[in-house]
């Protein structure tokens, strides 16, 4: 196939989405704020939302648990405020969560598709690191700065110092969101794009993302990238060591970790991972907080949440809540909340089950599982809106058509990529052992040489002497 025919044959309704994330320009029809985003989302949801249930794509239990949840966020949130009041924001997050989900679960469905939609996400991240460059010495988002000039543009926002430097917005409405949209597309790019690349060529890429990401200097995107960084660490270390069951232990140590610390320390593990993975006290007090009266509100309002509404959380902490998965449960109740996180679950078990024969599409596994963990973990310490929310469900539907291809589902065995690699490191350690016993064996036959030589050499000179003393007493008796 050539390349004109392959470049026909991708959808490029999520390469166009996944570009319009970085116009930061909105706009007003009547009382309804737009982006090109939510036109986007509102001209393709009805096709895709027919793409689904046309059976033109196969329909799995996850599916139907995350859209349940959405449906119940609409529901609660209609009985909270009136259908009537909450028709324009019950319409704007589920046409947002739902249509940017079915964009990428509906329309990429090979490896191809995803490949594309994995570069455009580098593209992306890479183009951003000069501008967050300029604007960690200047503090001026100089994209935002020009486009205010003619559009309507979020407003820059006054963020104090971090390691002497300005935290970097570039085109998002606050630093933690471009830092969290660049680490996304770390654990992607070593699975991913890395797969055929030399190891300087994969040592660039990683330092770009990474650079992107600590440009916002906040502590999600560092934790995401750090987290995704343990995940590689541990897959390549336990894939050498062929250690069964390595996920499962990896599971265990974490769990393990948390119970020590909550025996060991006199603060809870919550408190005590919070202050280590913050950049500021300050920040790290917050999120204490936040997570203190935040489930407080969950338990007073546990069925349908408090909606739209004030949370339990005191006057002067204000209503930001820096925990994606507590707001979504405290906003719409366990159903909702919890809803999601169950479906979120079953896709990853599902996908992540069983190995798989085929290569390259088992790296494509782990860059979207990886990925995908890393913002669930940030998650936990930022709020996901706007462009990153709508970029969160691109990515978690993004790798769904693996589940079409895999090939083999052996619990216990390796993939063959890493058998062959299992096997080359044993070769080498069997070589490294056989030079190391040739060499001793050289060693010890050169010792033996020269033994023999010495041995030799002794002999001829006892005999030389012997017969130097016979010819001497031969010739005395003569005398």
């Amino acid at each position: 196939m050539t390349r004109s025919k392959e470049i026909n044959r991708i959808n490029w309704v999520p390469v166009l989405l996944l570009l319009s994330l970085y116009i930061p320009v909105y706009f007003f029809v009547g009382p309804v704020r737009l982006t090109v985003y939510r036109v986007i989302l509102l001209i393709a949801f009805v096709p895709l939302l027919l793409r689904l249930i046309s059976g033109s794509v196969k329909v799995y239990l996850f599916d139907v648990v995350i859209i349940a949840s959405f449906f119940w966020s609409v529901l609660s949130i209609s009985i909270i405020h009136g259908f009537l009041e909450s028709i324009e924001a019950n319409a704007i997050y589920f046409i947002e969560g739902v249509g940017a989900y079915l964009c990428t679960r509906t329309l990429i469905s090979n490896r191809q598709e995803f490949l594309v939609f994995v570069k455009v996400l580098f593209f992306m991240a890479l183009m951003m690191v000069p501008f967050a460059l300029y604007e960690s010495m200047t503090g001026q988002p100089i994209i935002m700065d020009v486009l205010r000039k003619a559009f309507s543009v979020p407003p820059s926002i006054v963020q104090d110092k971090r390691l002497g430097l300005e935290r970097s917005q570039v085109v998002f409405e606050h630093s933690i969101l471009f830092g969290v949209f660049c680490s996304s597309i770390f654990g992607m790019t070593y699975y991913v794009l890395n797969r055929q690349s030399n190891i300087f060529a994969r040592g660039v890429r990683l330092f770009i993302v990474s650079l992107a990401s600590f440009l916002s200097i906040s502590g999600g995107a560092v934790l995401a990238i750090f987290i995704q960084c343990i995940w590689i660490g541990w897959d390549r270390v336990t894939m050498l060591a062929r250690i069964p069951n390595r996920w499962w232990l990896l599971t265990f140590g974490f769990v393990a970790a948390y119970v020590g610390v909550d025996v060991l320390s006199n603060r809870s593990p919550f408190h005590v991972f919070v202050s280590y993975l913050t950049f500021s006290p300050g920040s790290a007090y917050n999120r204490i907080l936040i997570w203190q009266y935040g489930t407080e509100t969950v338990s007073a309002f546990p069925f349908f949440g408090i909606g739209m509404g004030r949370w339990l959380g005191p006057e002067w902490m204000g209503d930001s809540i820096d925990n994606f998965w507590l707001l979504l449960t405290m906003r719409y109740g366990m159903p909702g909340g919890i809803g999601f996180i169950i479906g979120i679950i079953i896709l990853m078990t599902k996908l992540g089950g069983g190995a798989i024969s085929d290569l390259e599409l088992s790296d494509y596994r782990k860059g979207y599982m990886v990925s995908l963990g890393g913002l669930i973990v940030a998650g936990c310490t930022v709020h996901y809106w706007n462009a990153t929310y709508i970029l969160f469900m691109m990515i978690l539907g993004s790798g769904v058509w693996i589940l079409n291809e895999k090939t083999s589902s052996v619990p216990e065995k390796l993939p063959e990529l890493e058998e062959r690699r299992s096997r080359a490191f044993l070769r080498r350690k069997a070589a490294l052992a056989t030079m190391s016993e040739q060499g001793l064996a050289a060693e010890d036959s050169l010792a033996a040489k020269v033994k023999r030589r010495r041995s030799s050499s002794r002999e001829k000179s006892i005999q030389r002497s012997r017969e130097n003393r016979t010819g001497a007493l031969s010739r005395t008796q003569n005398q």
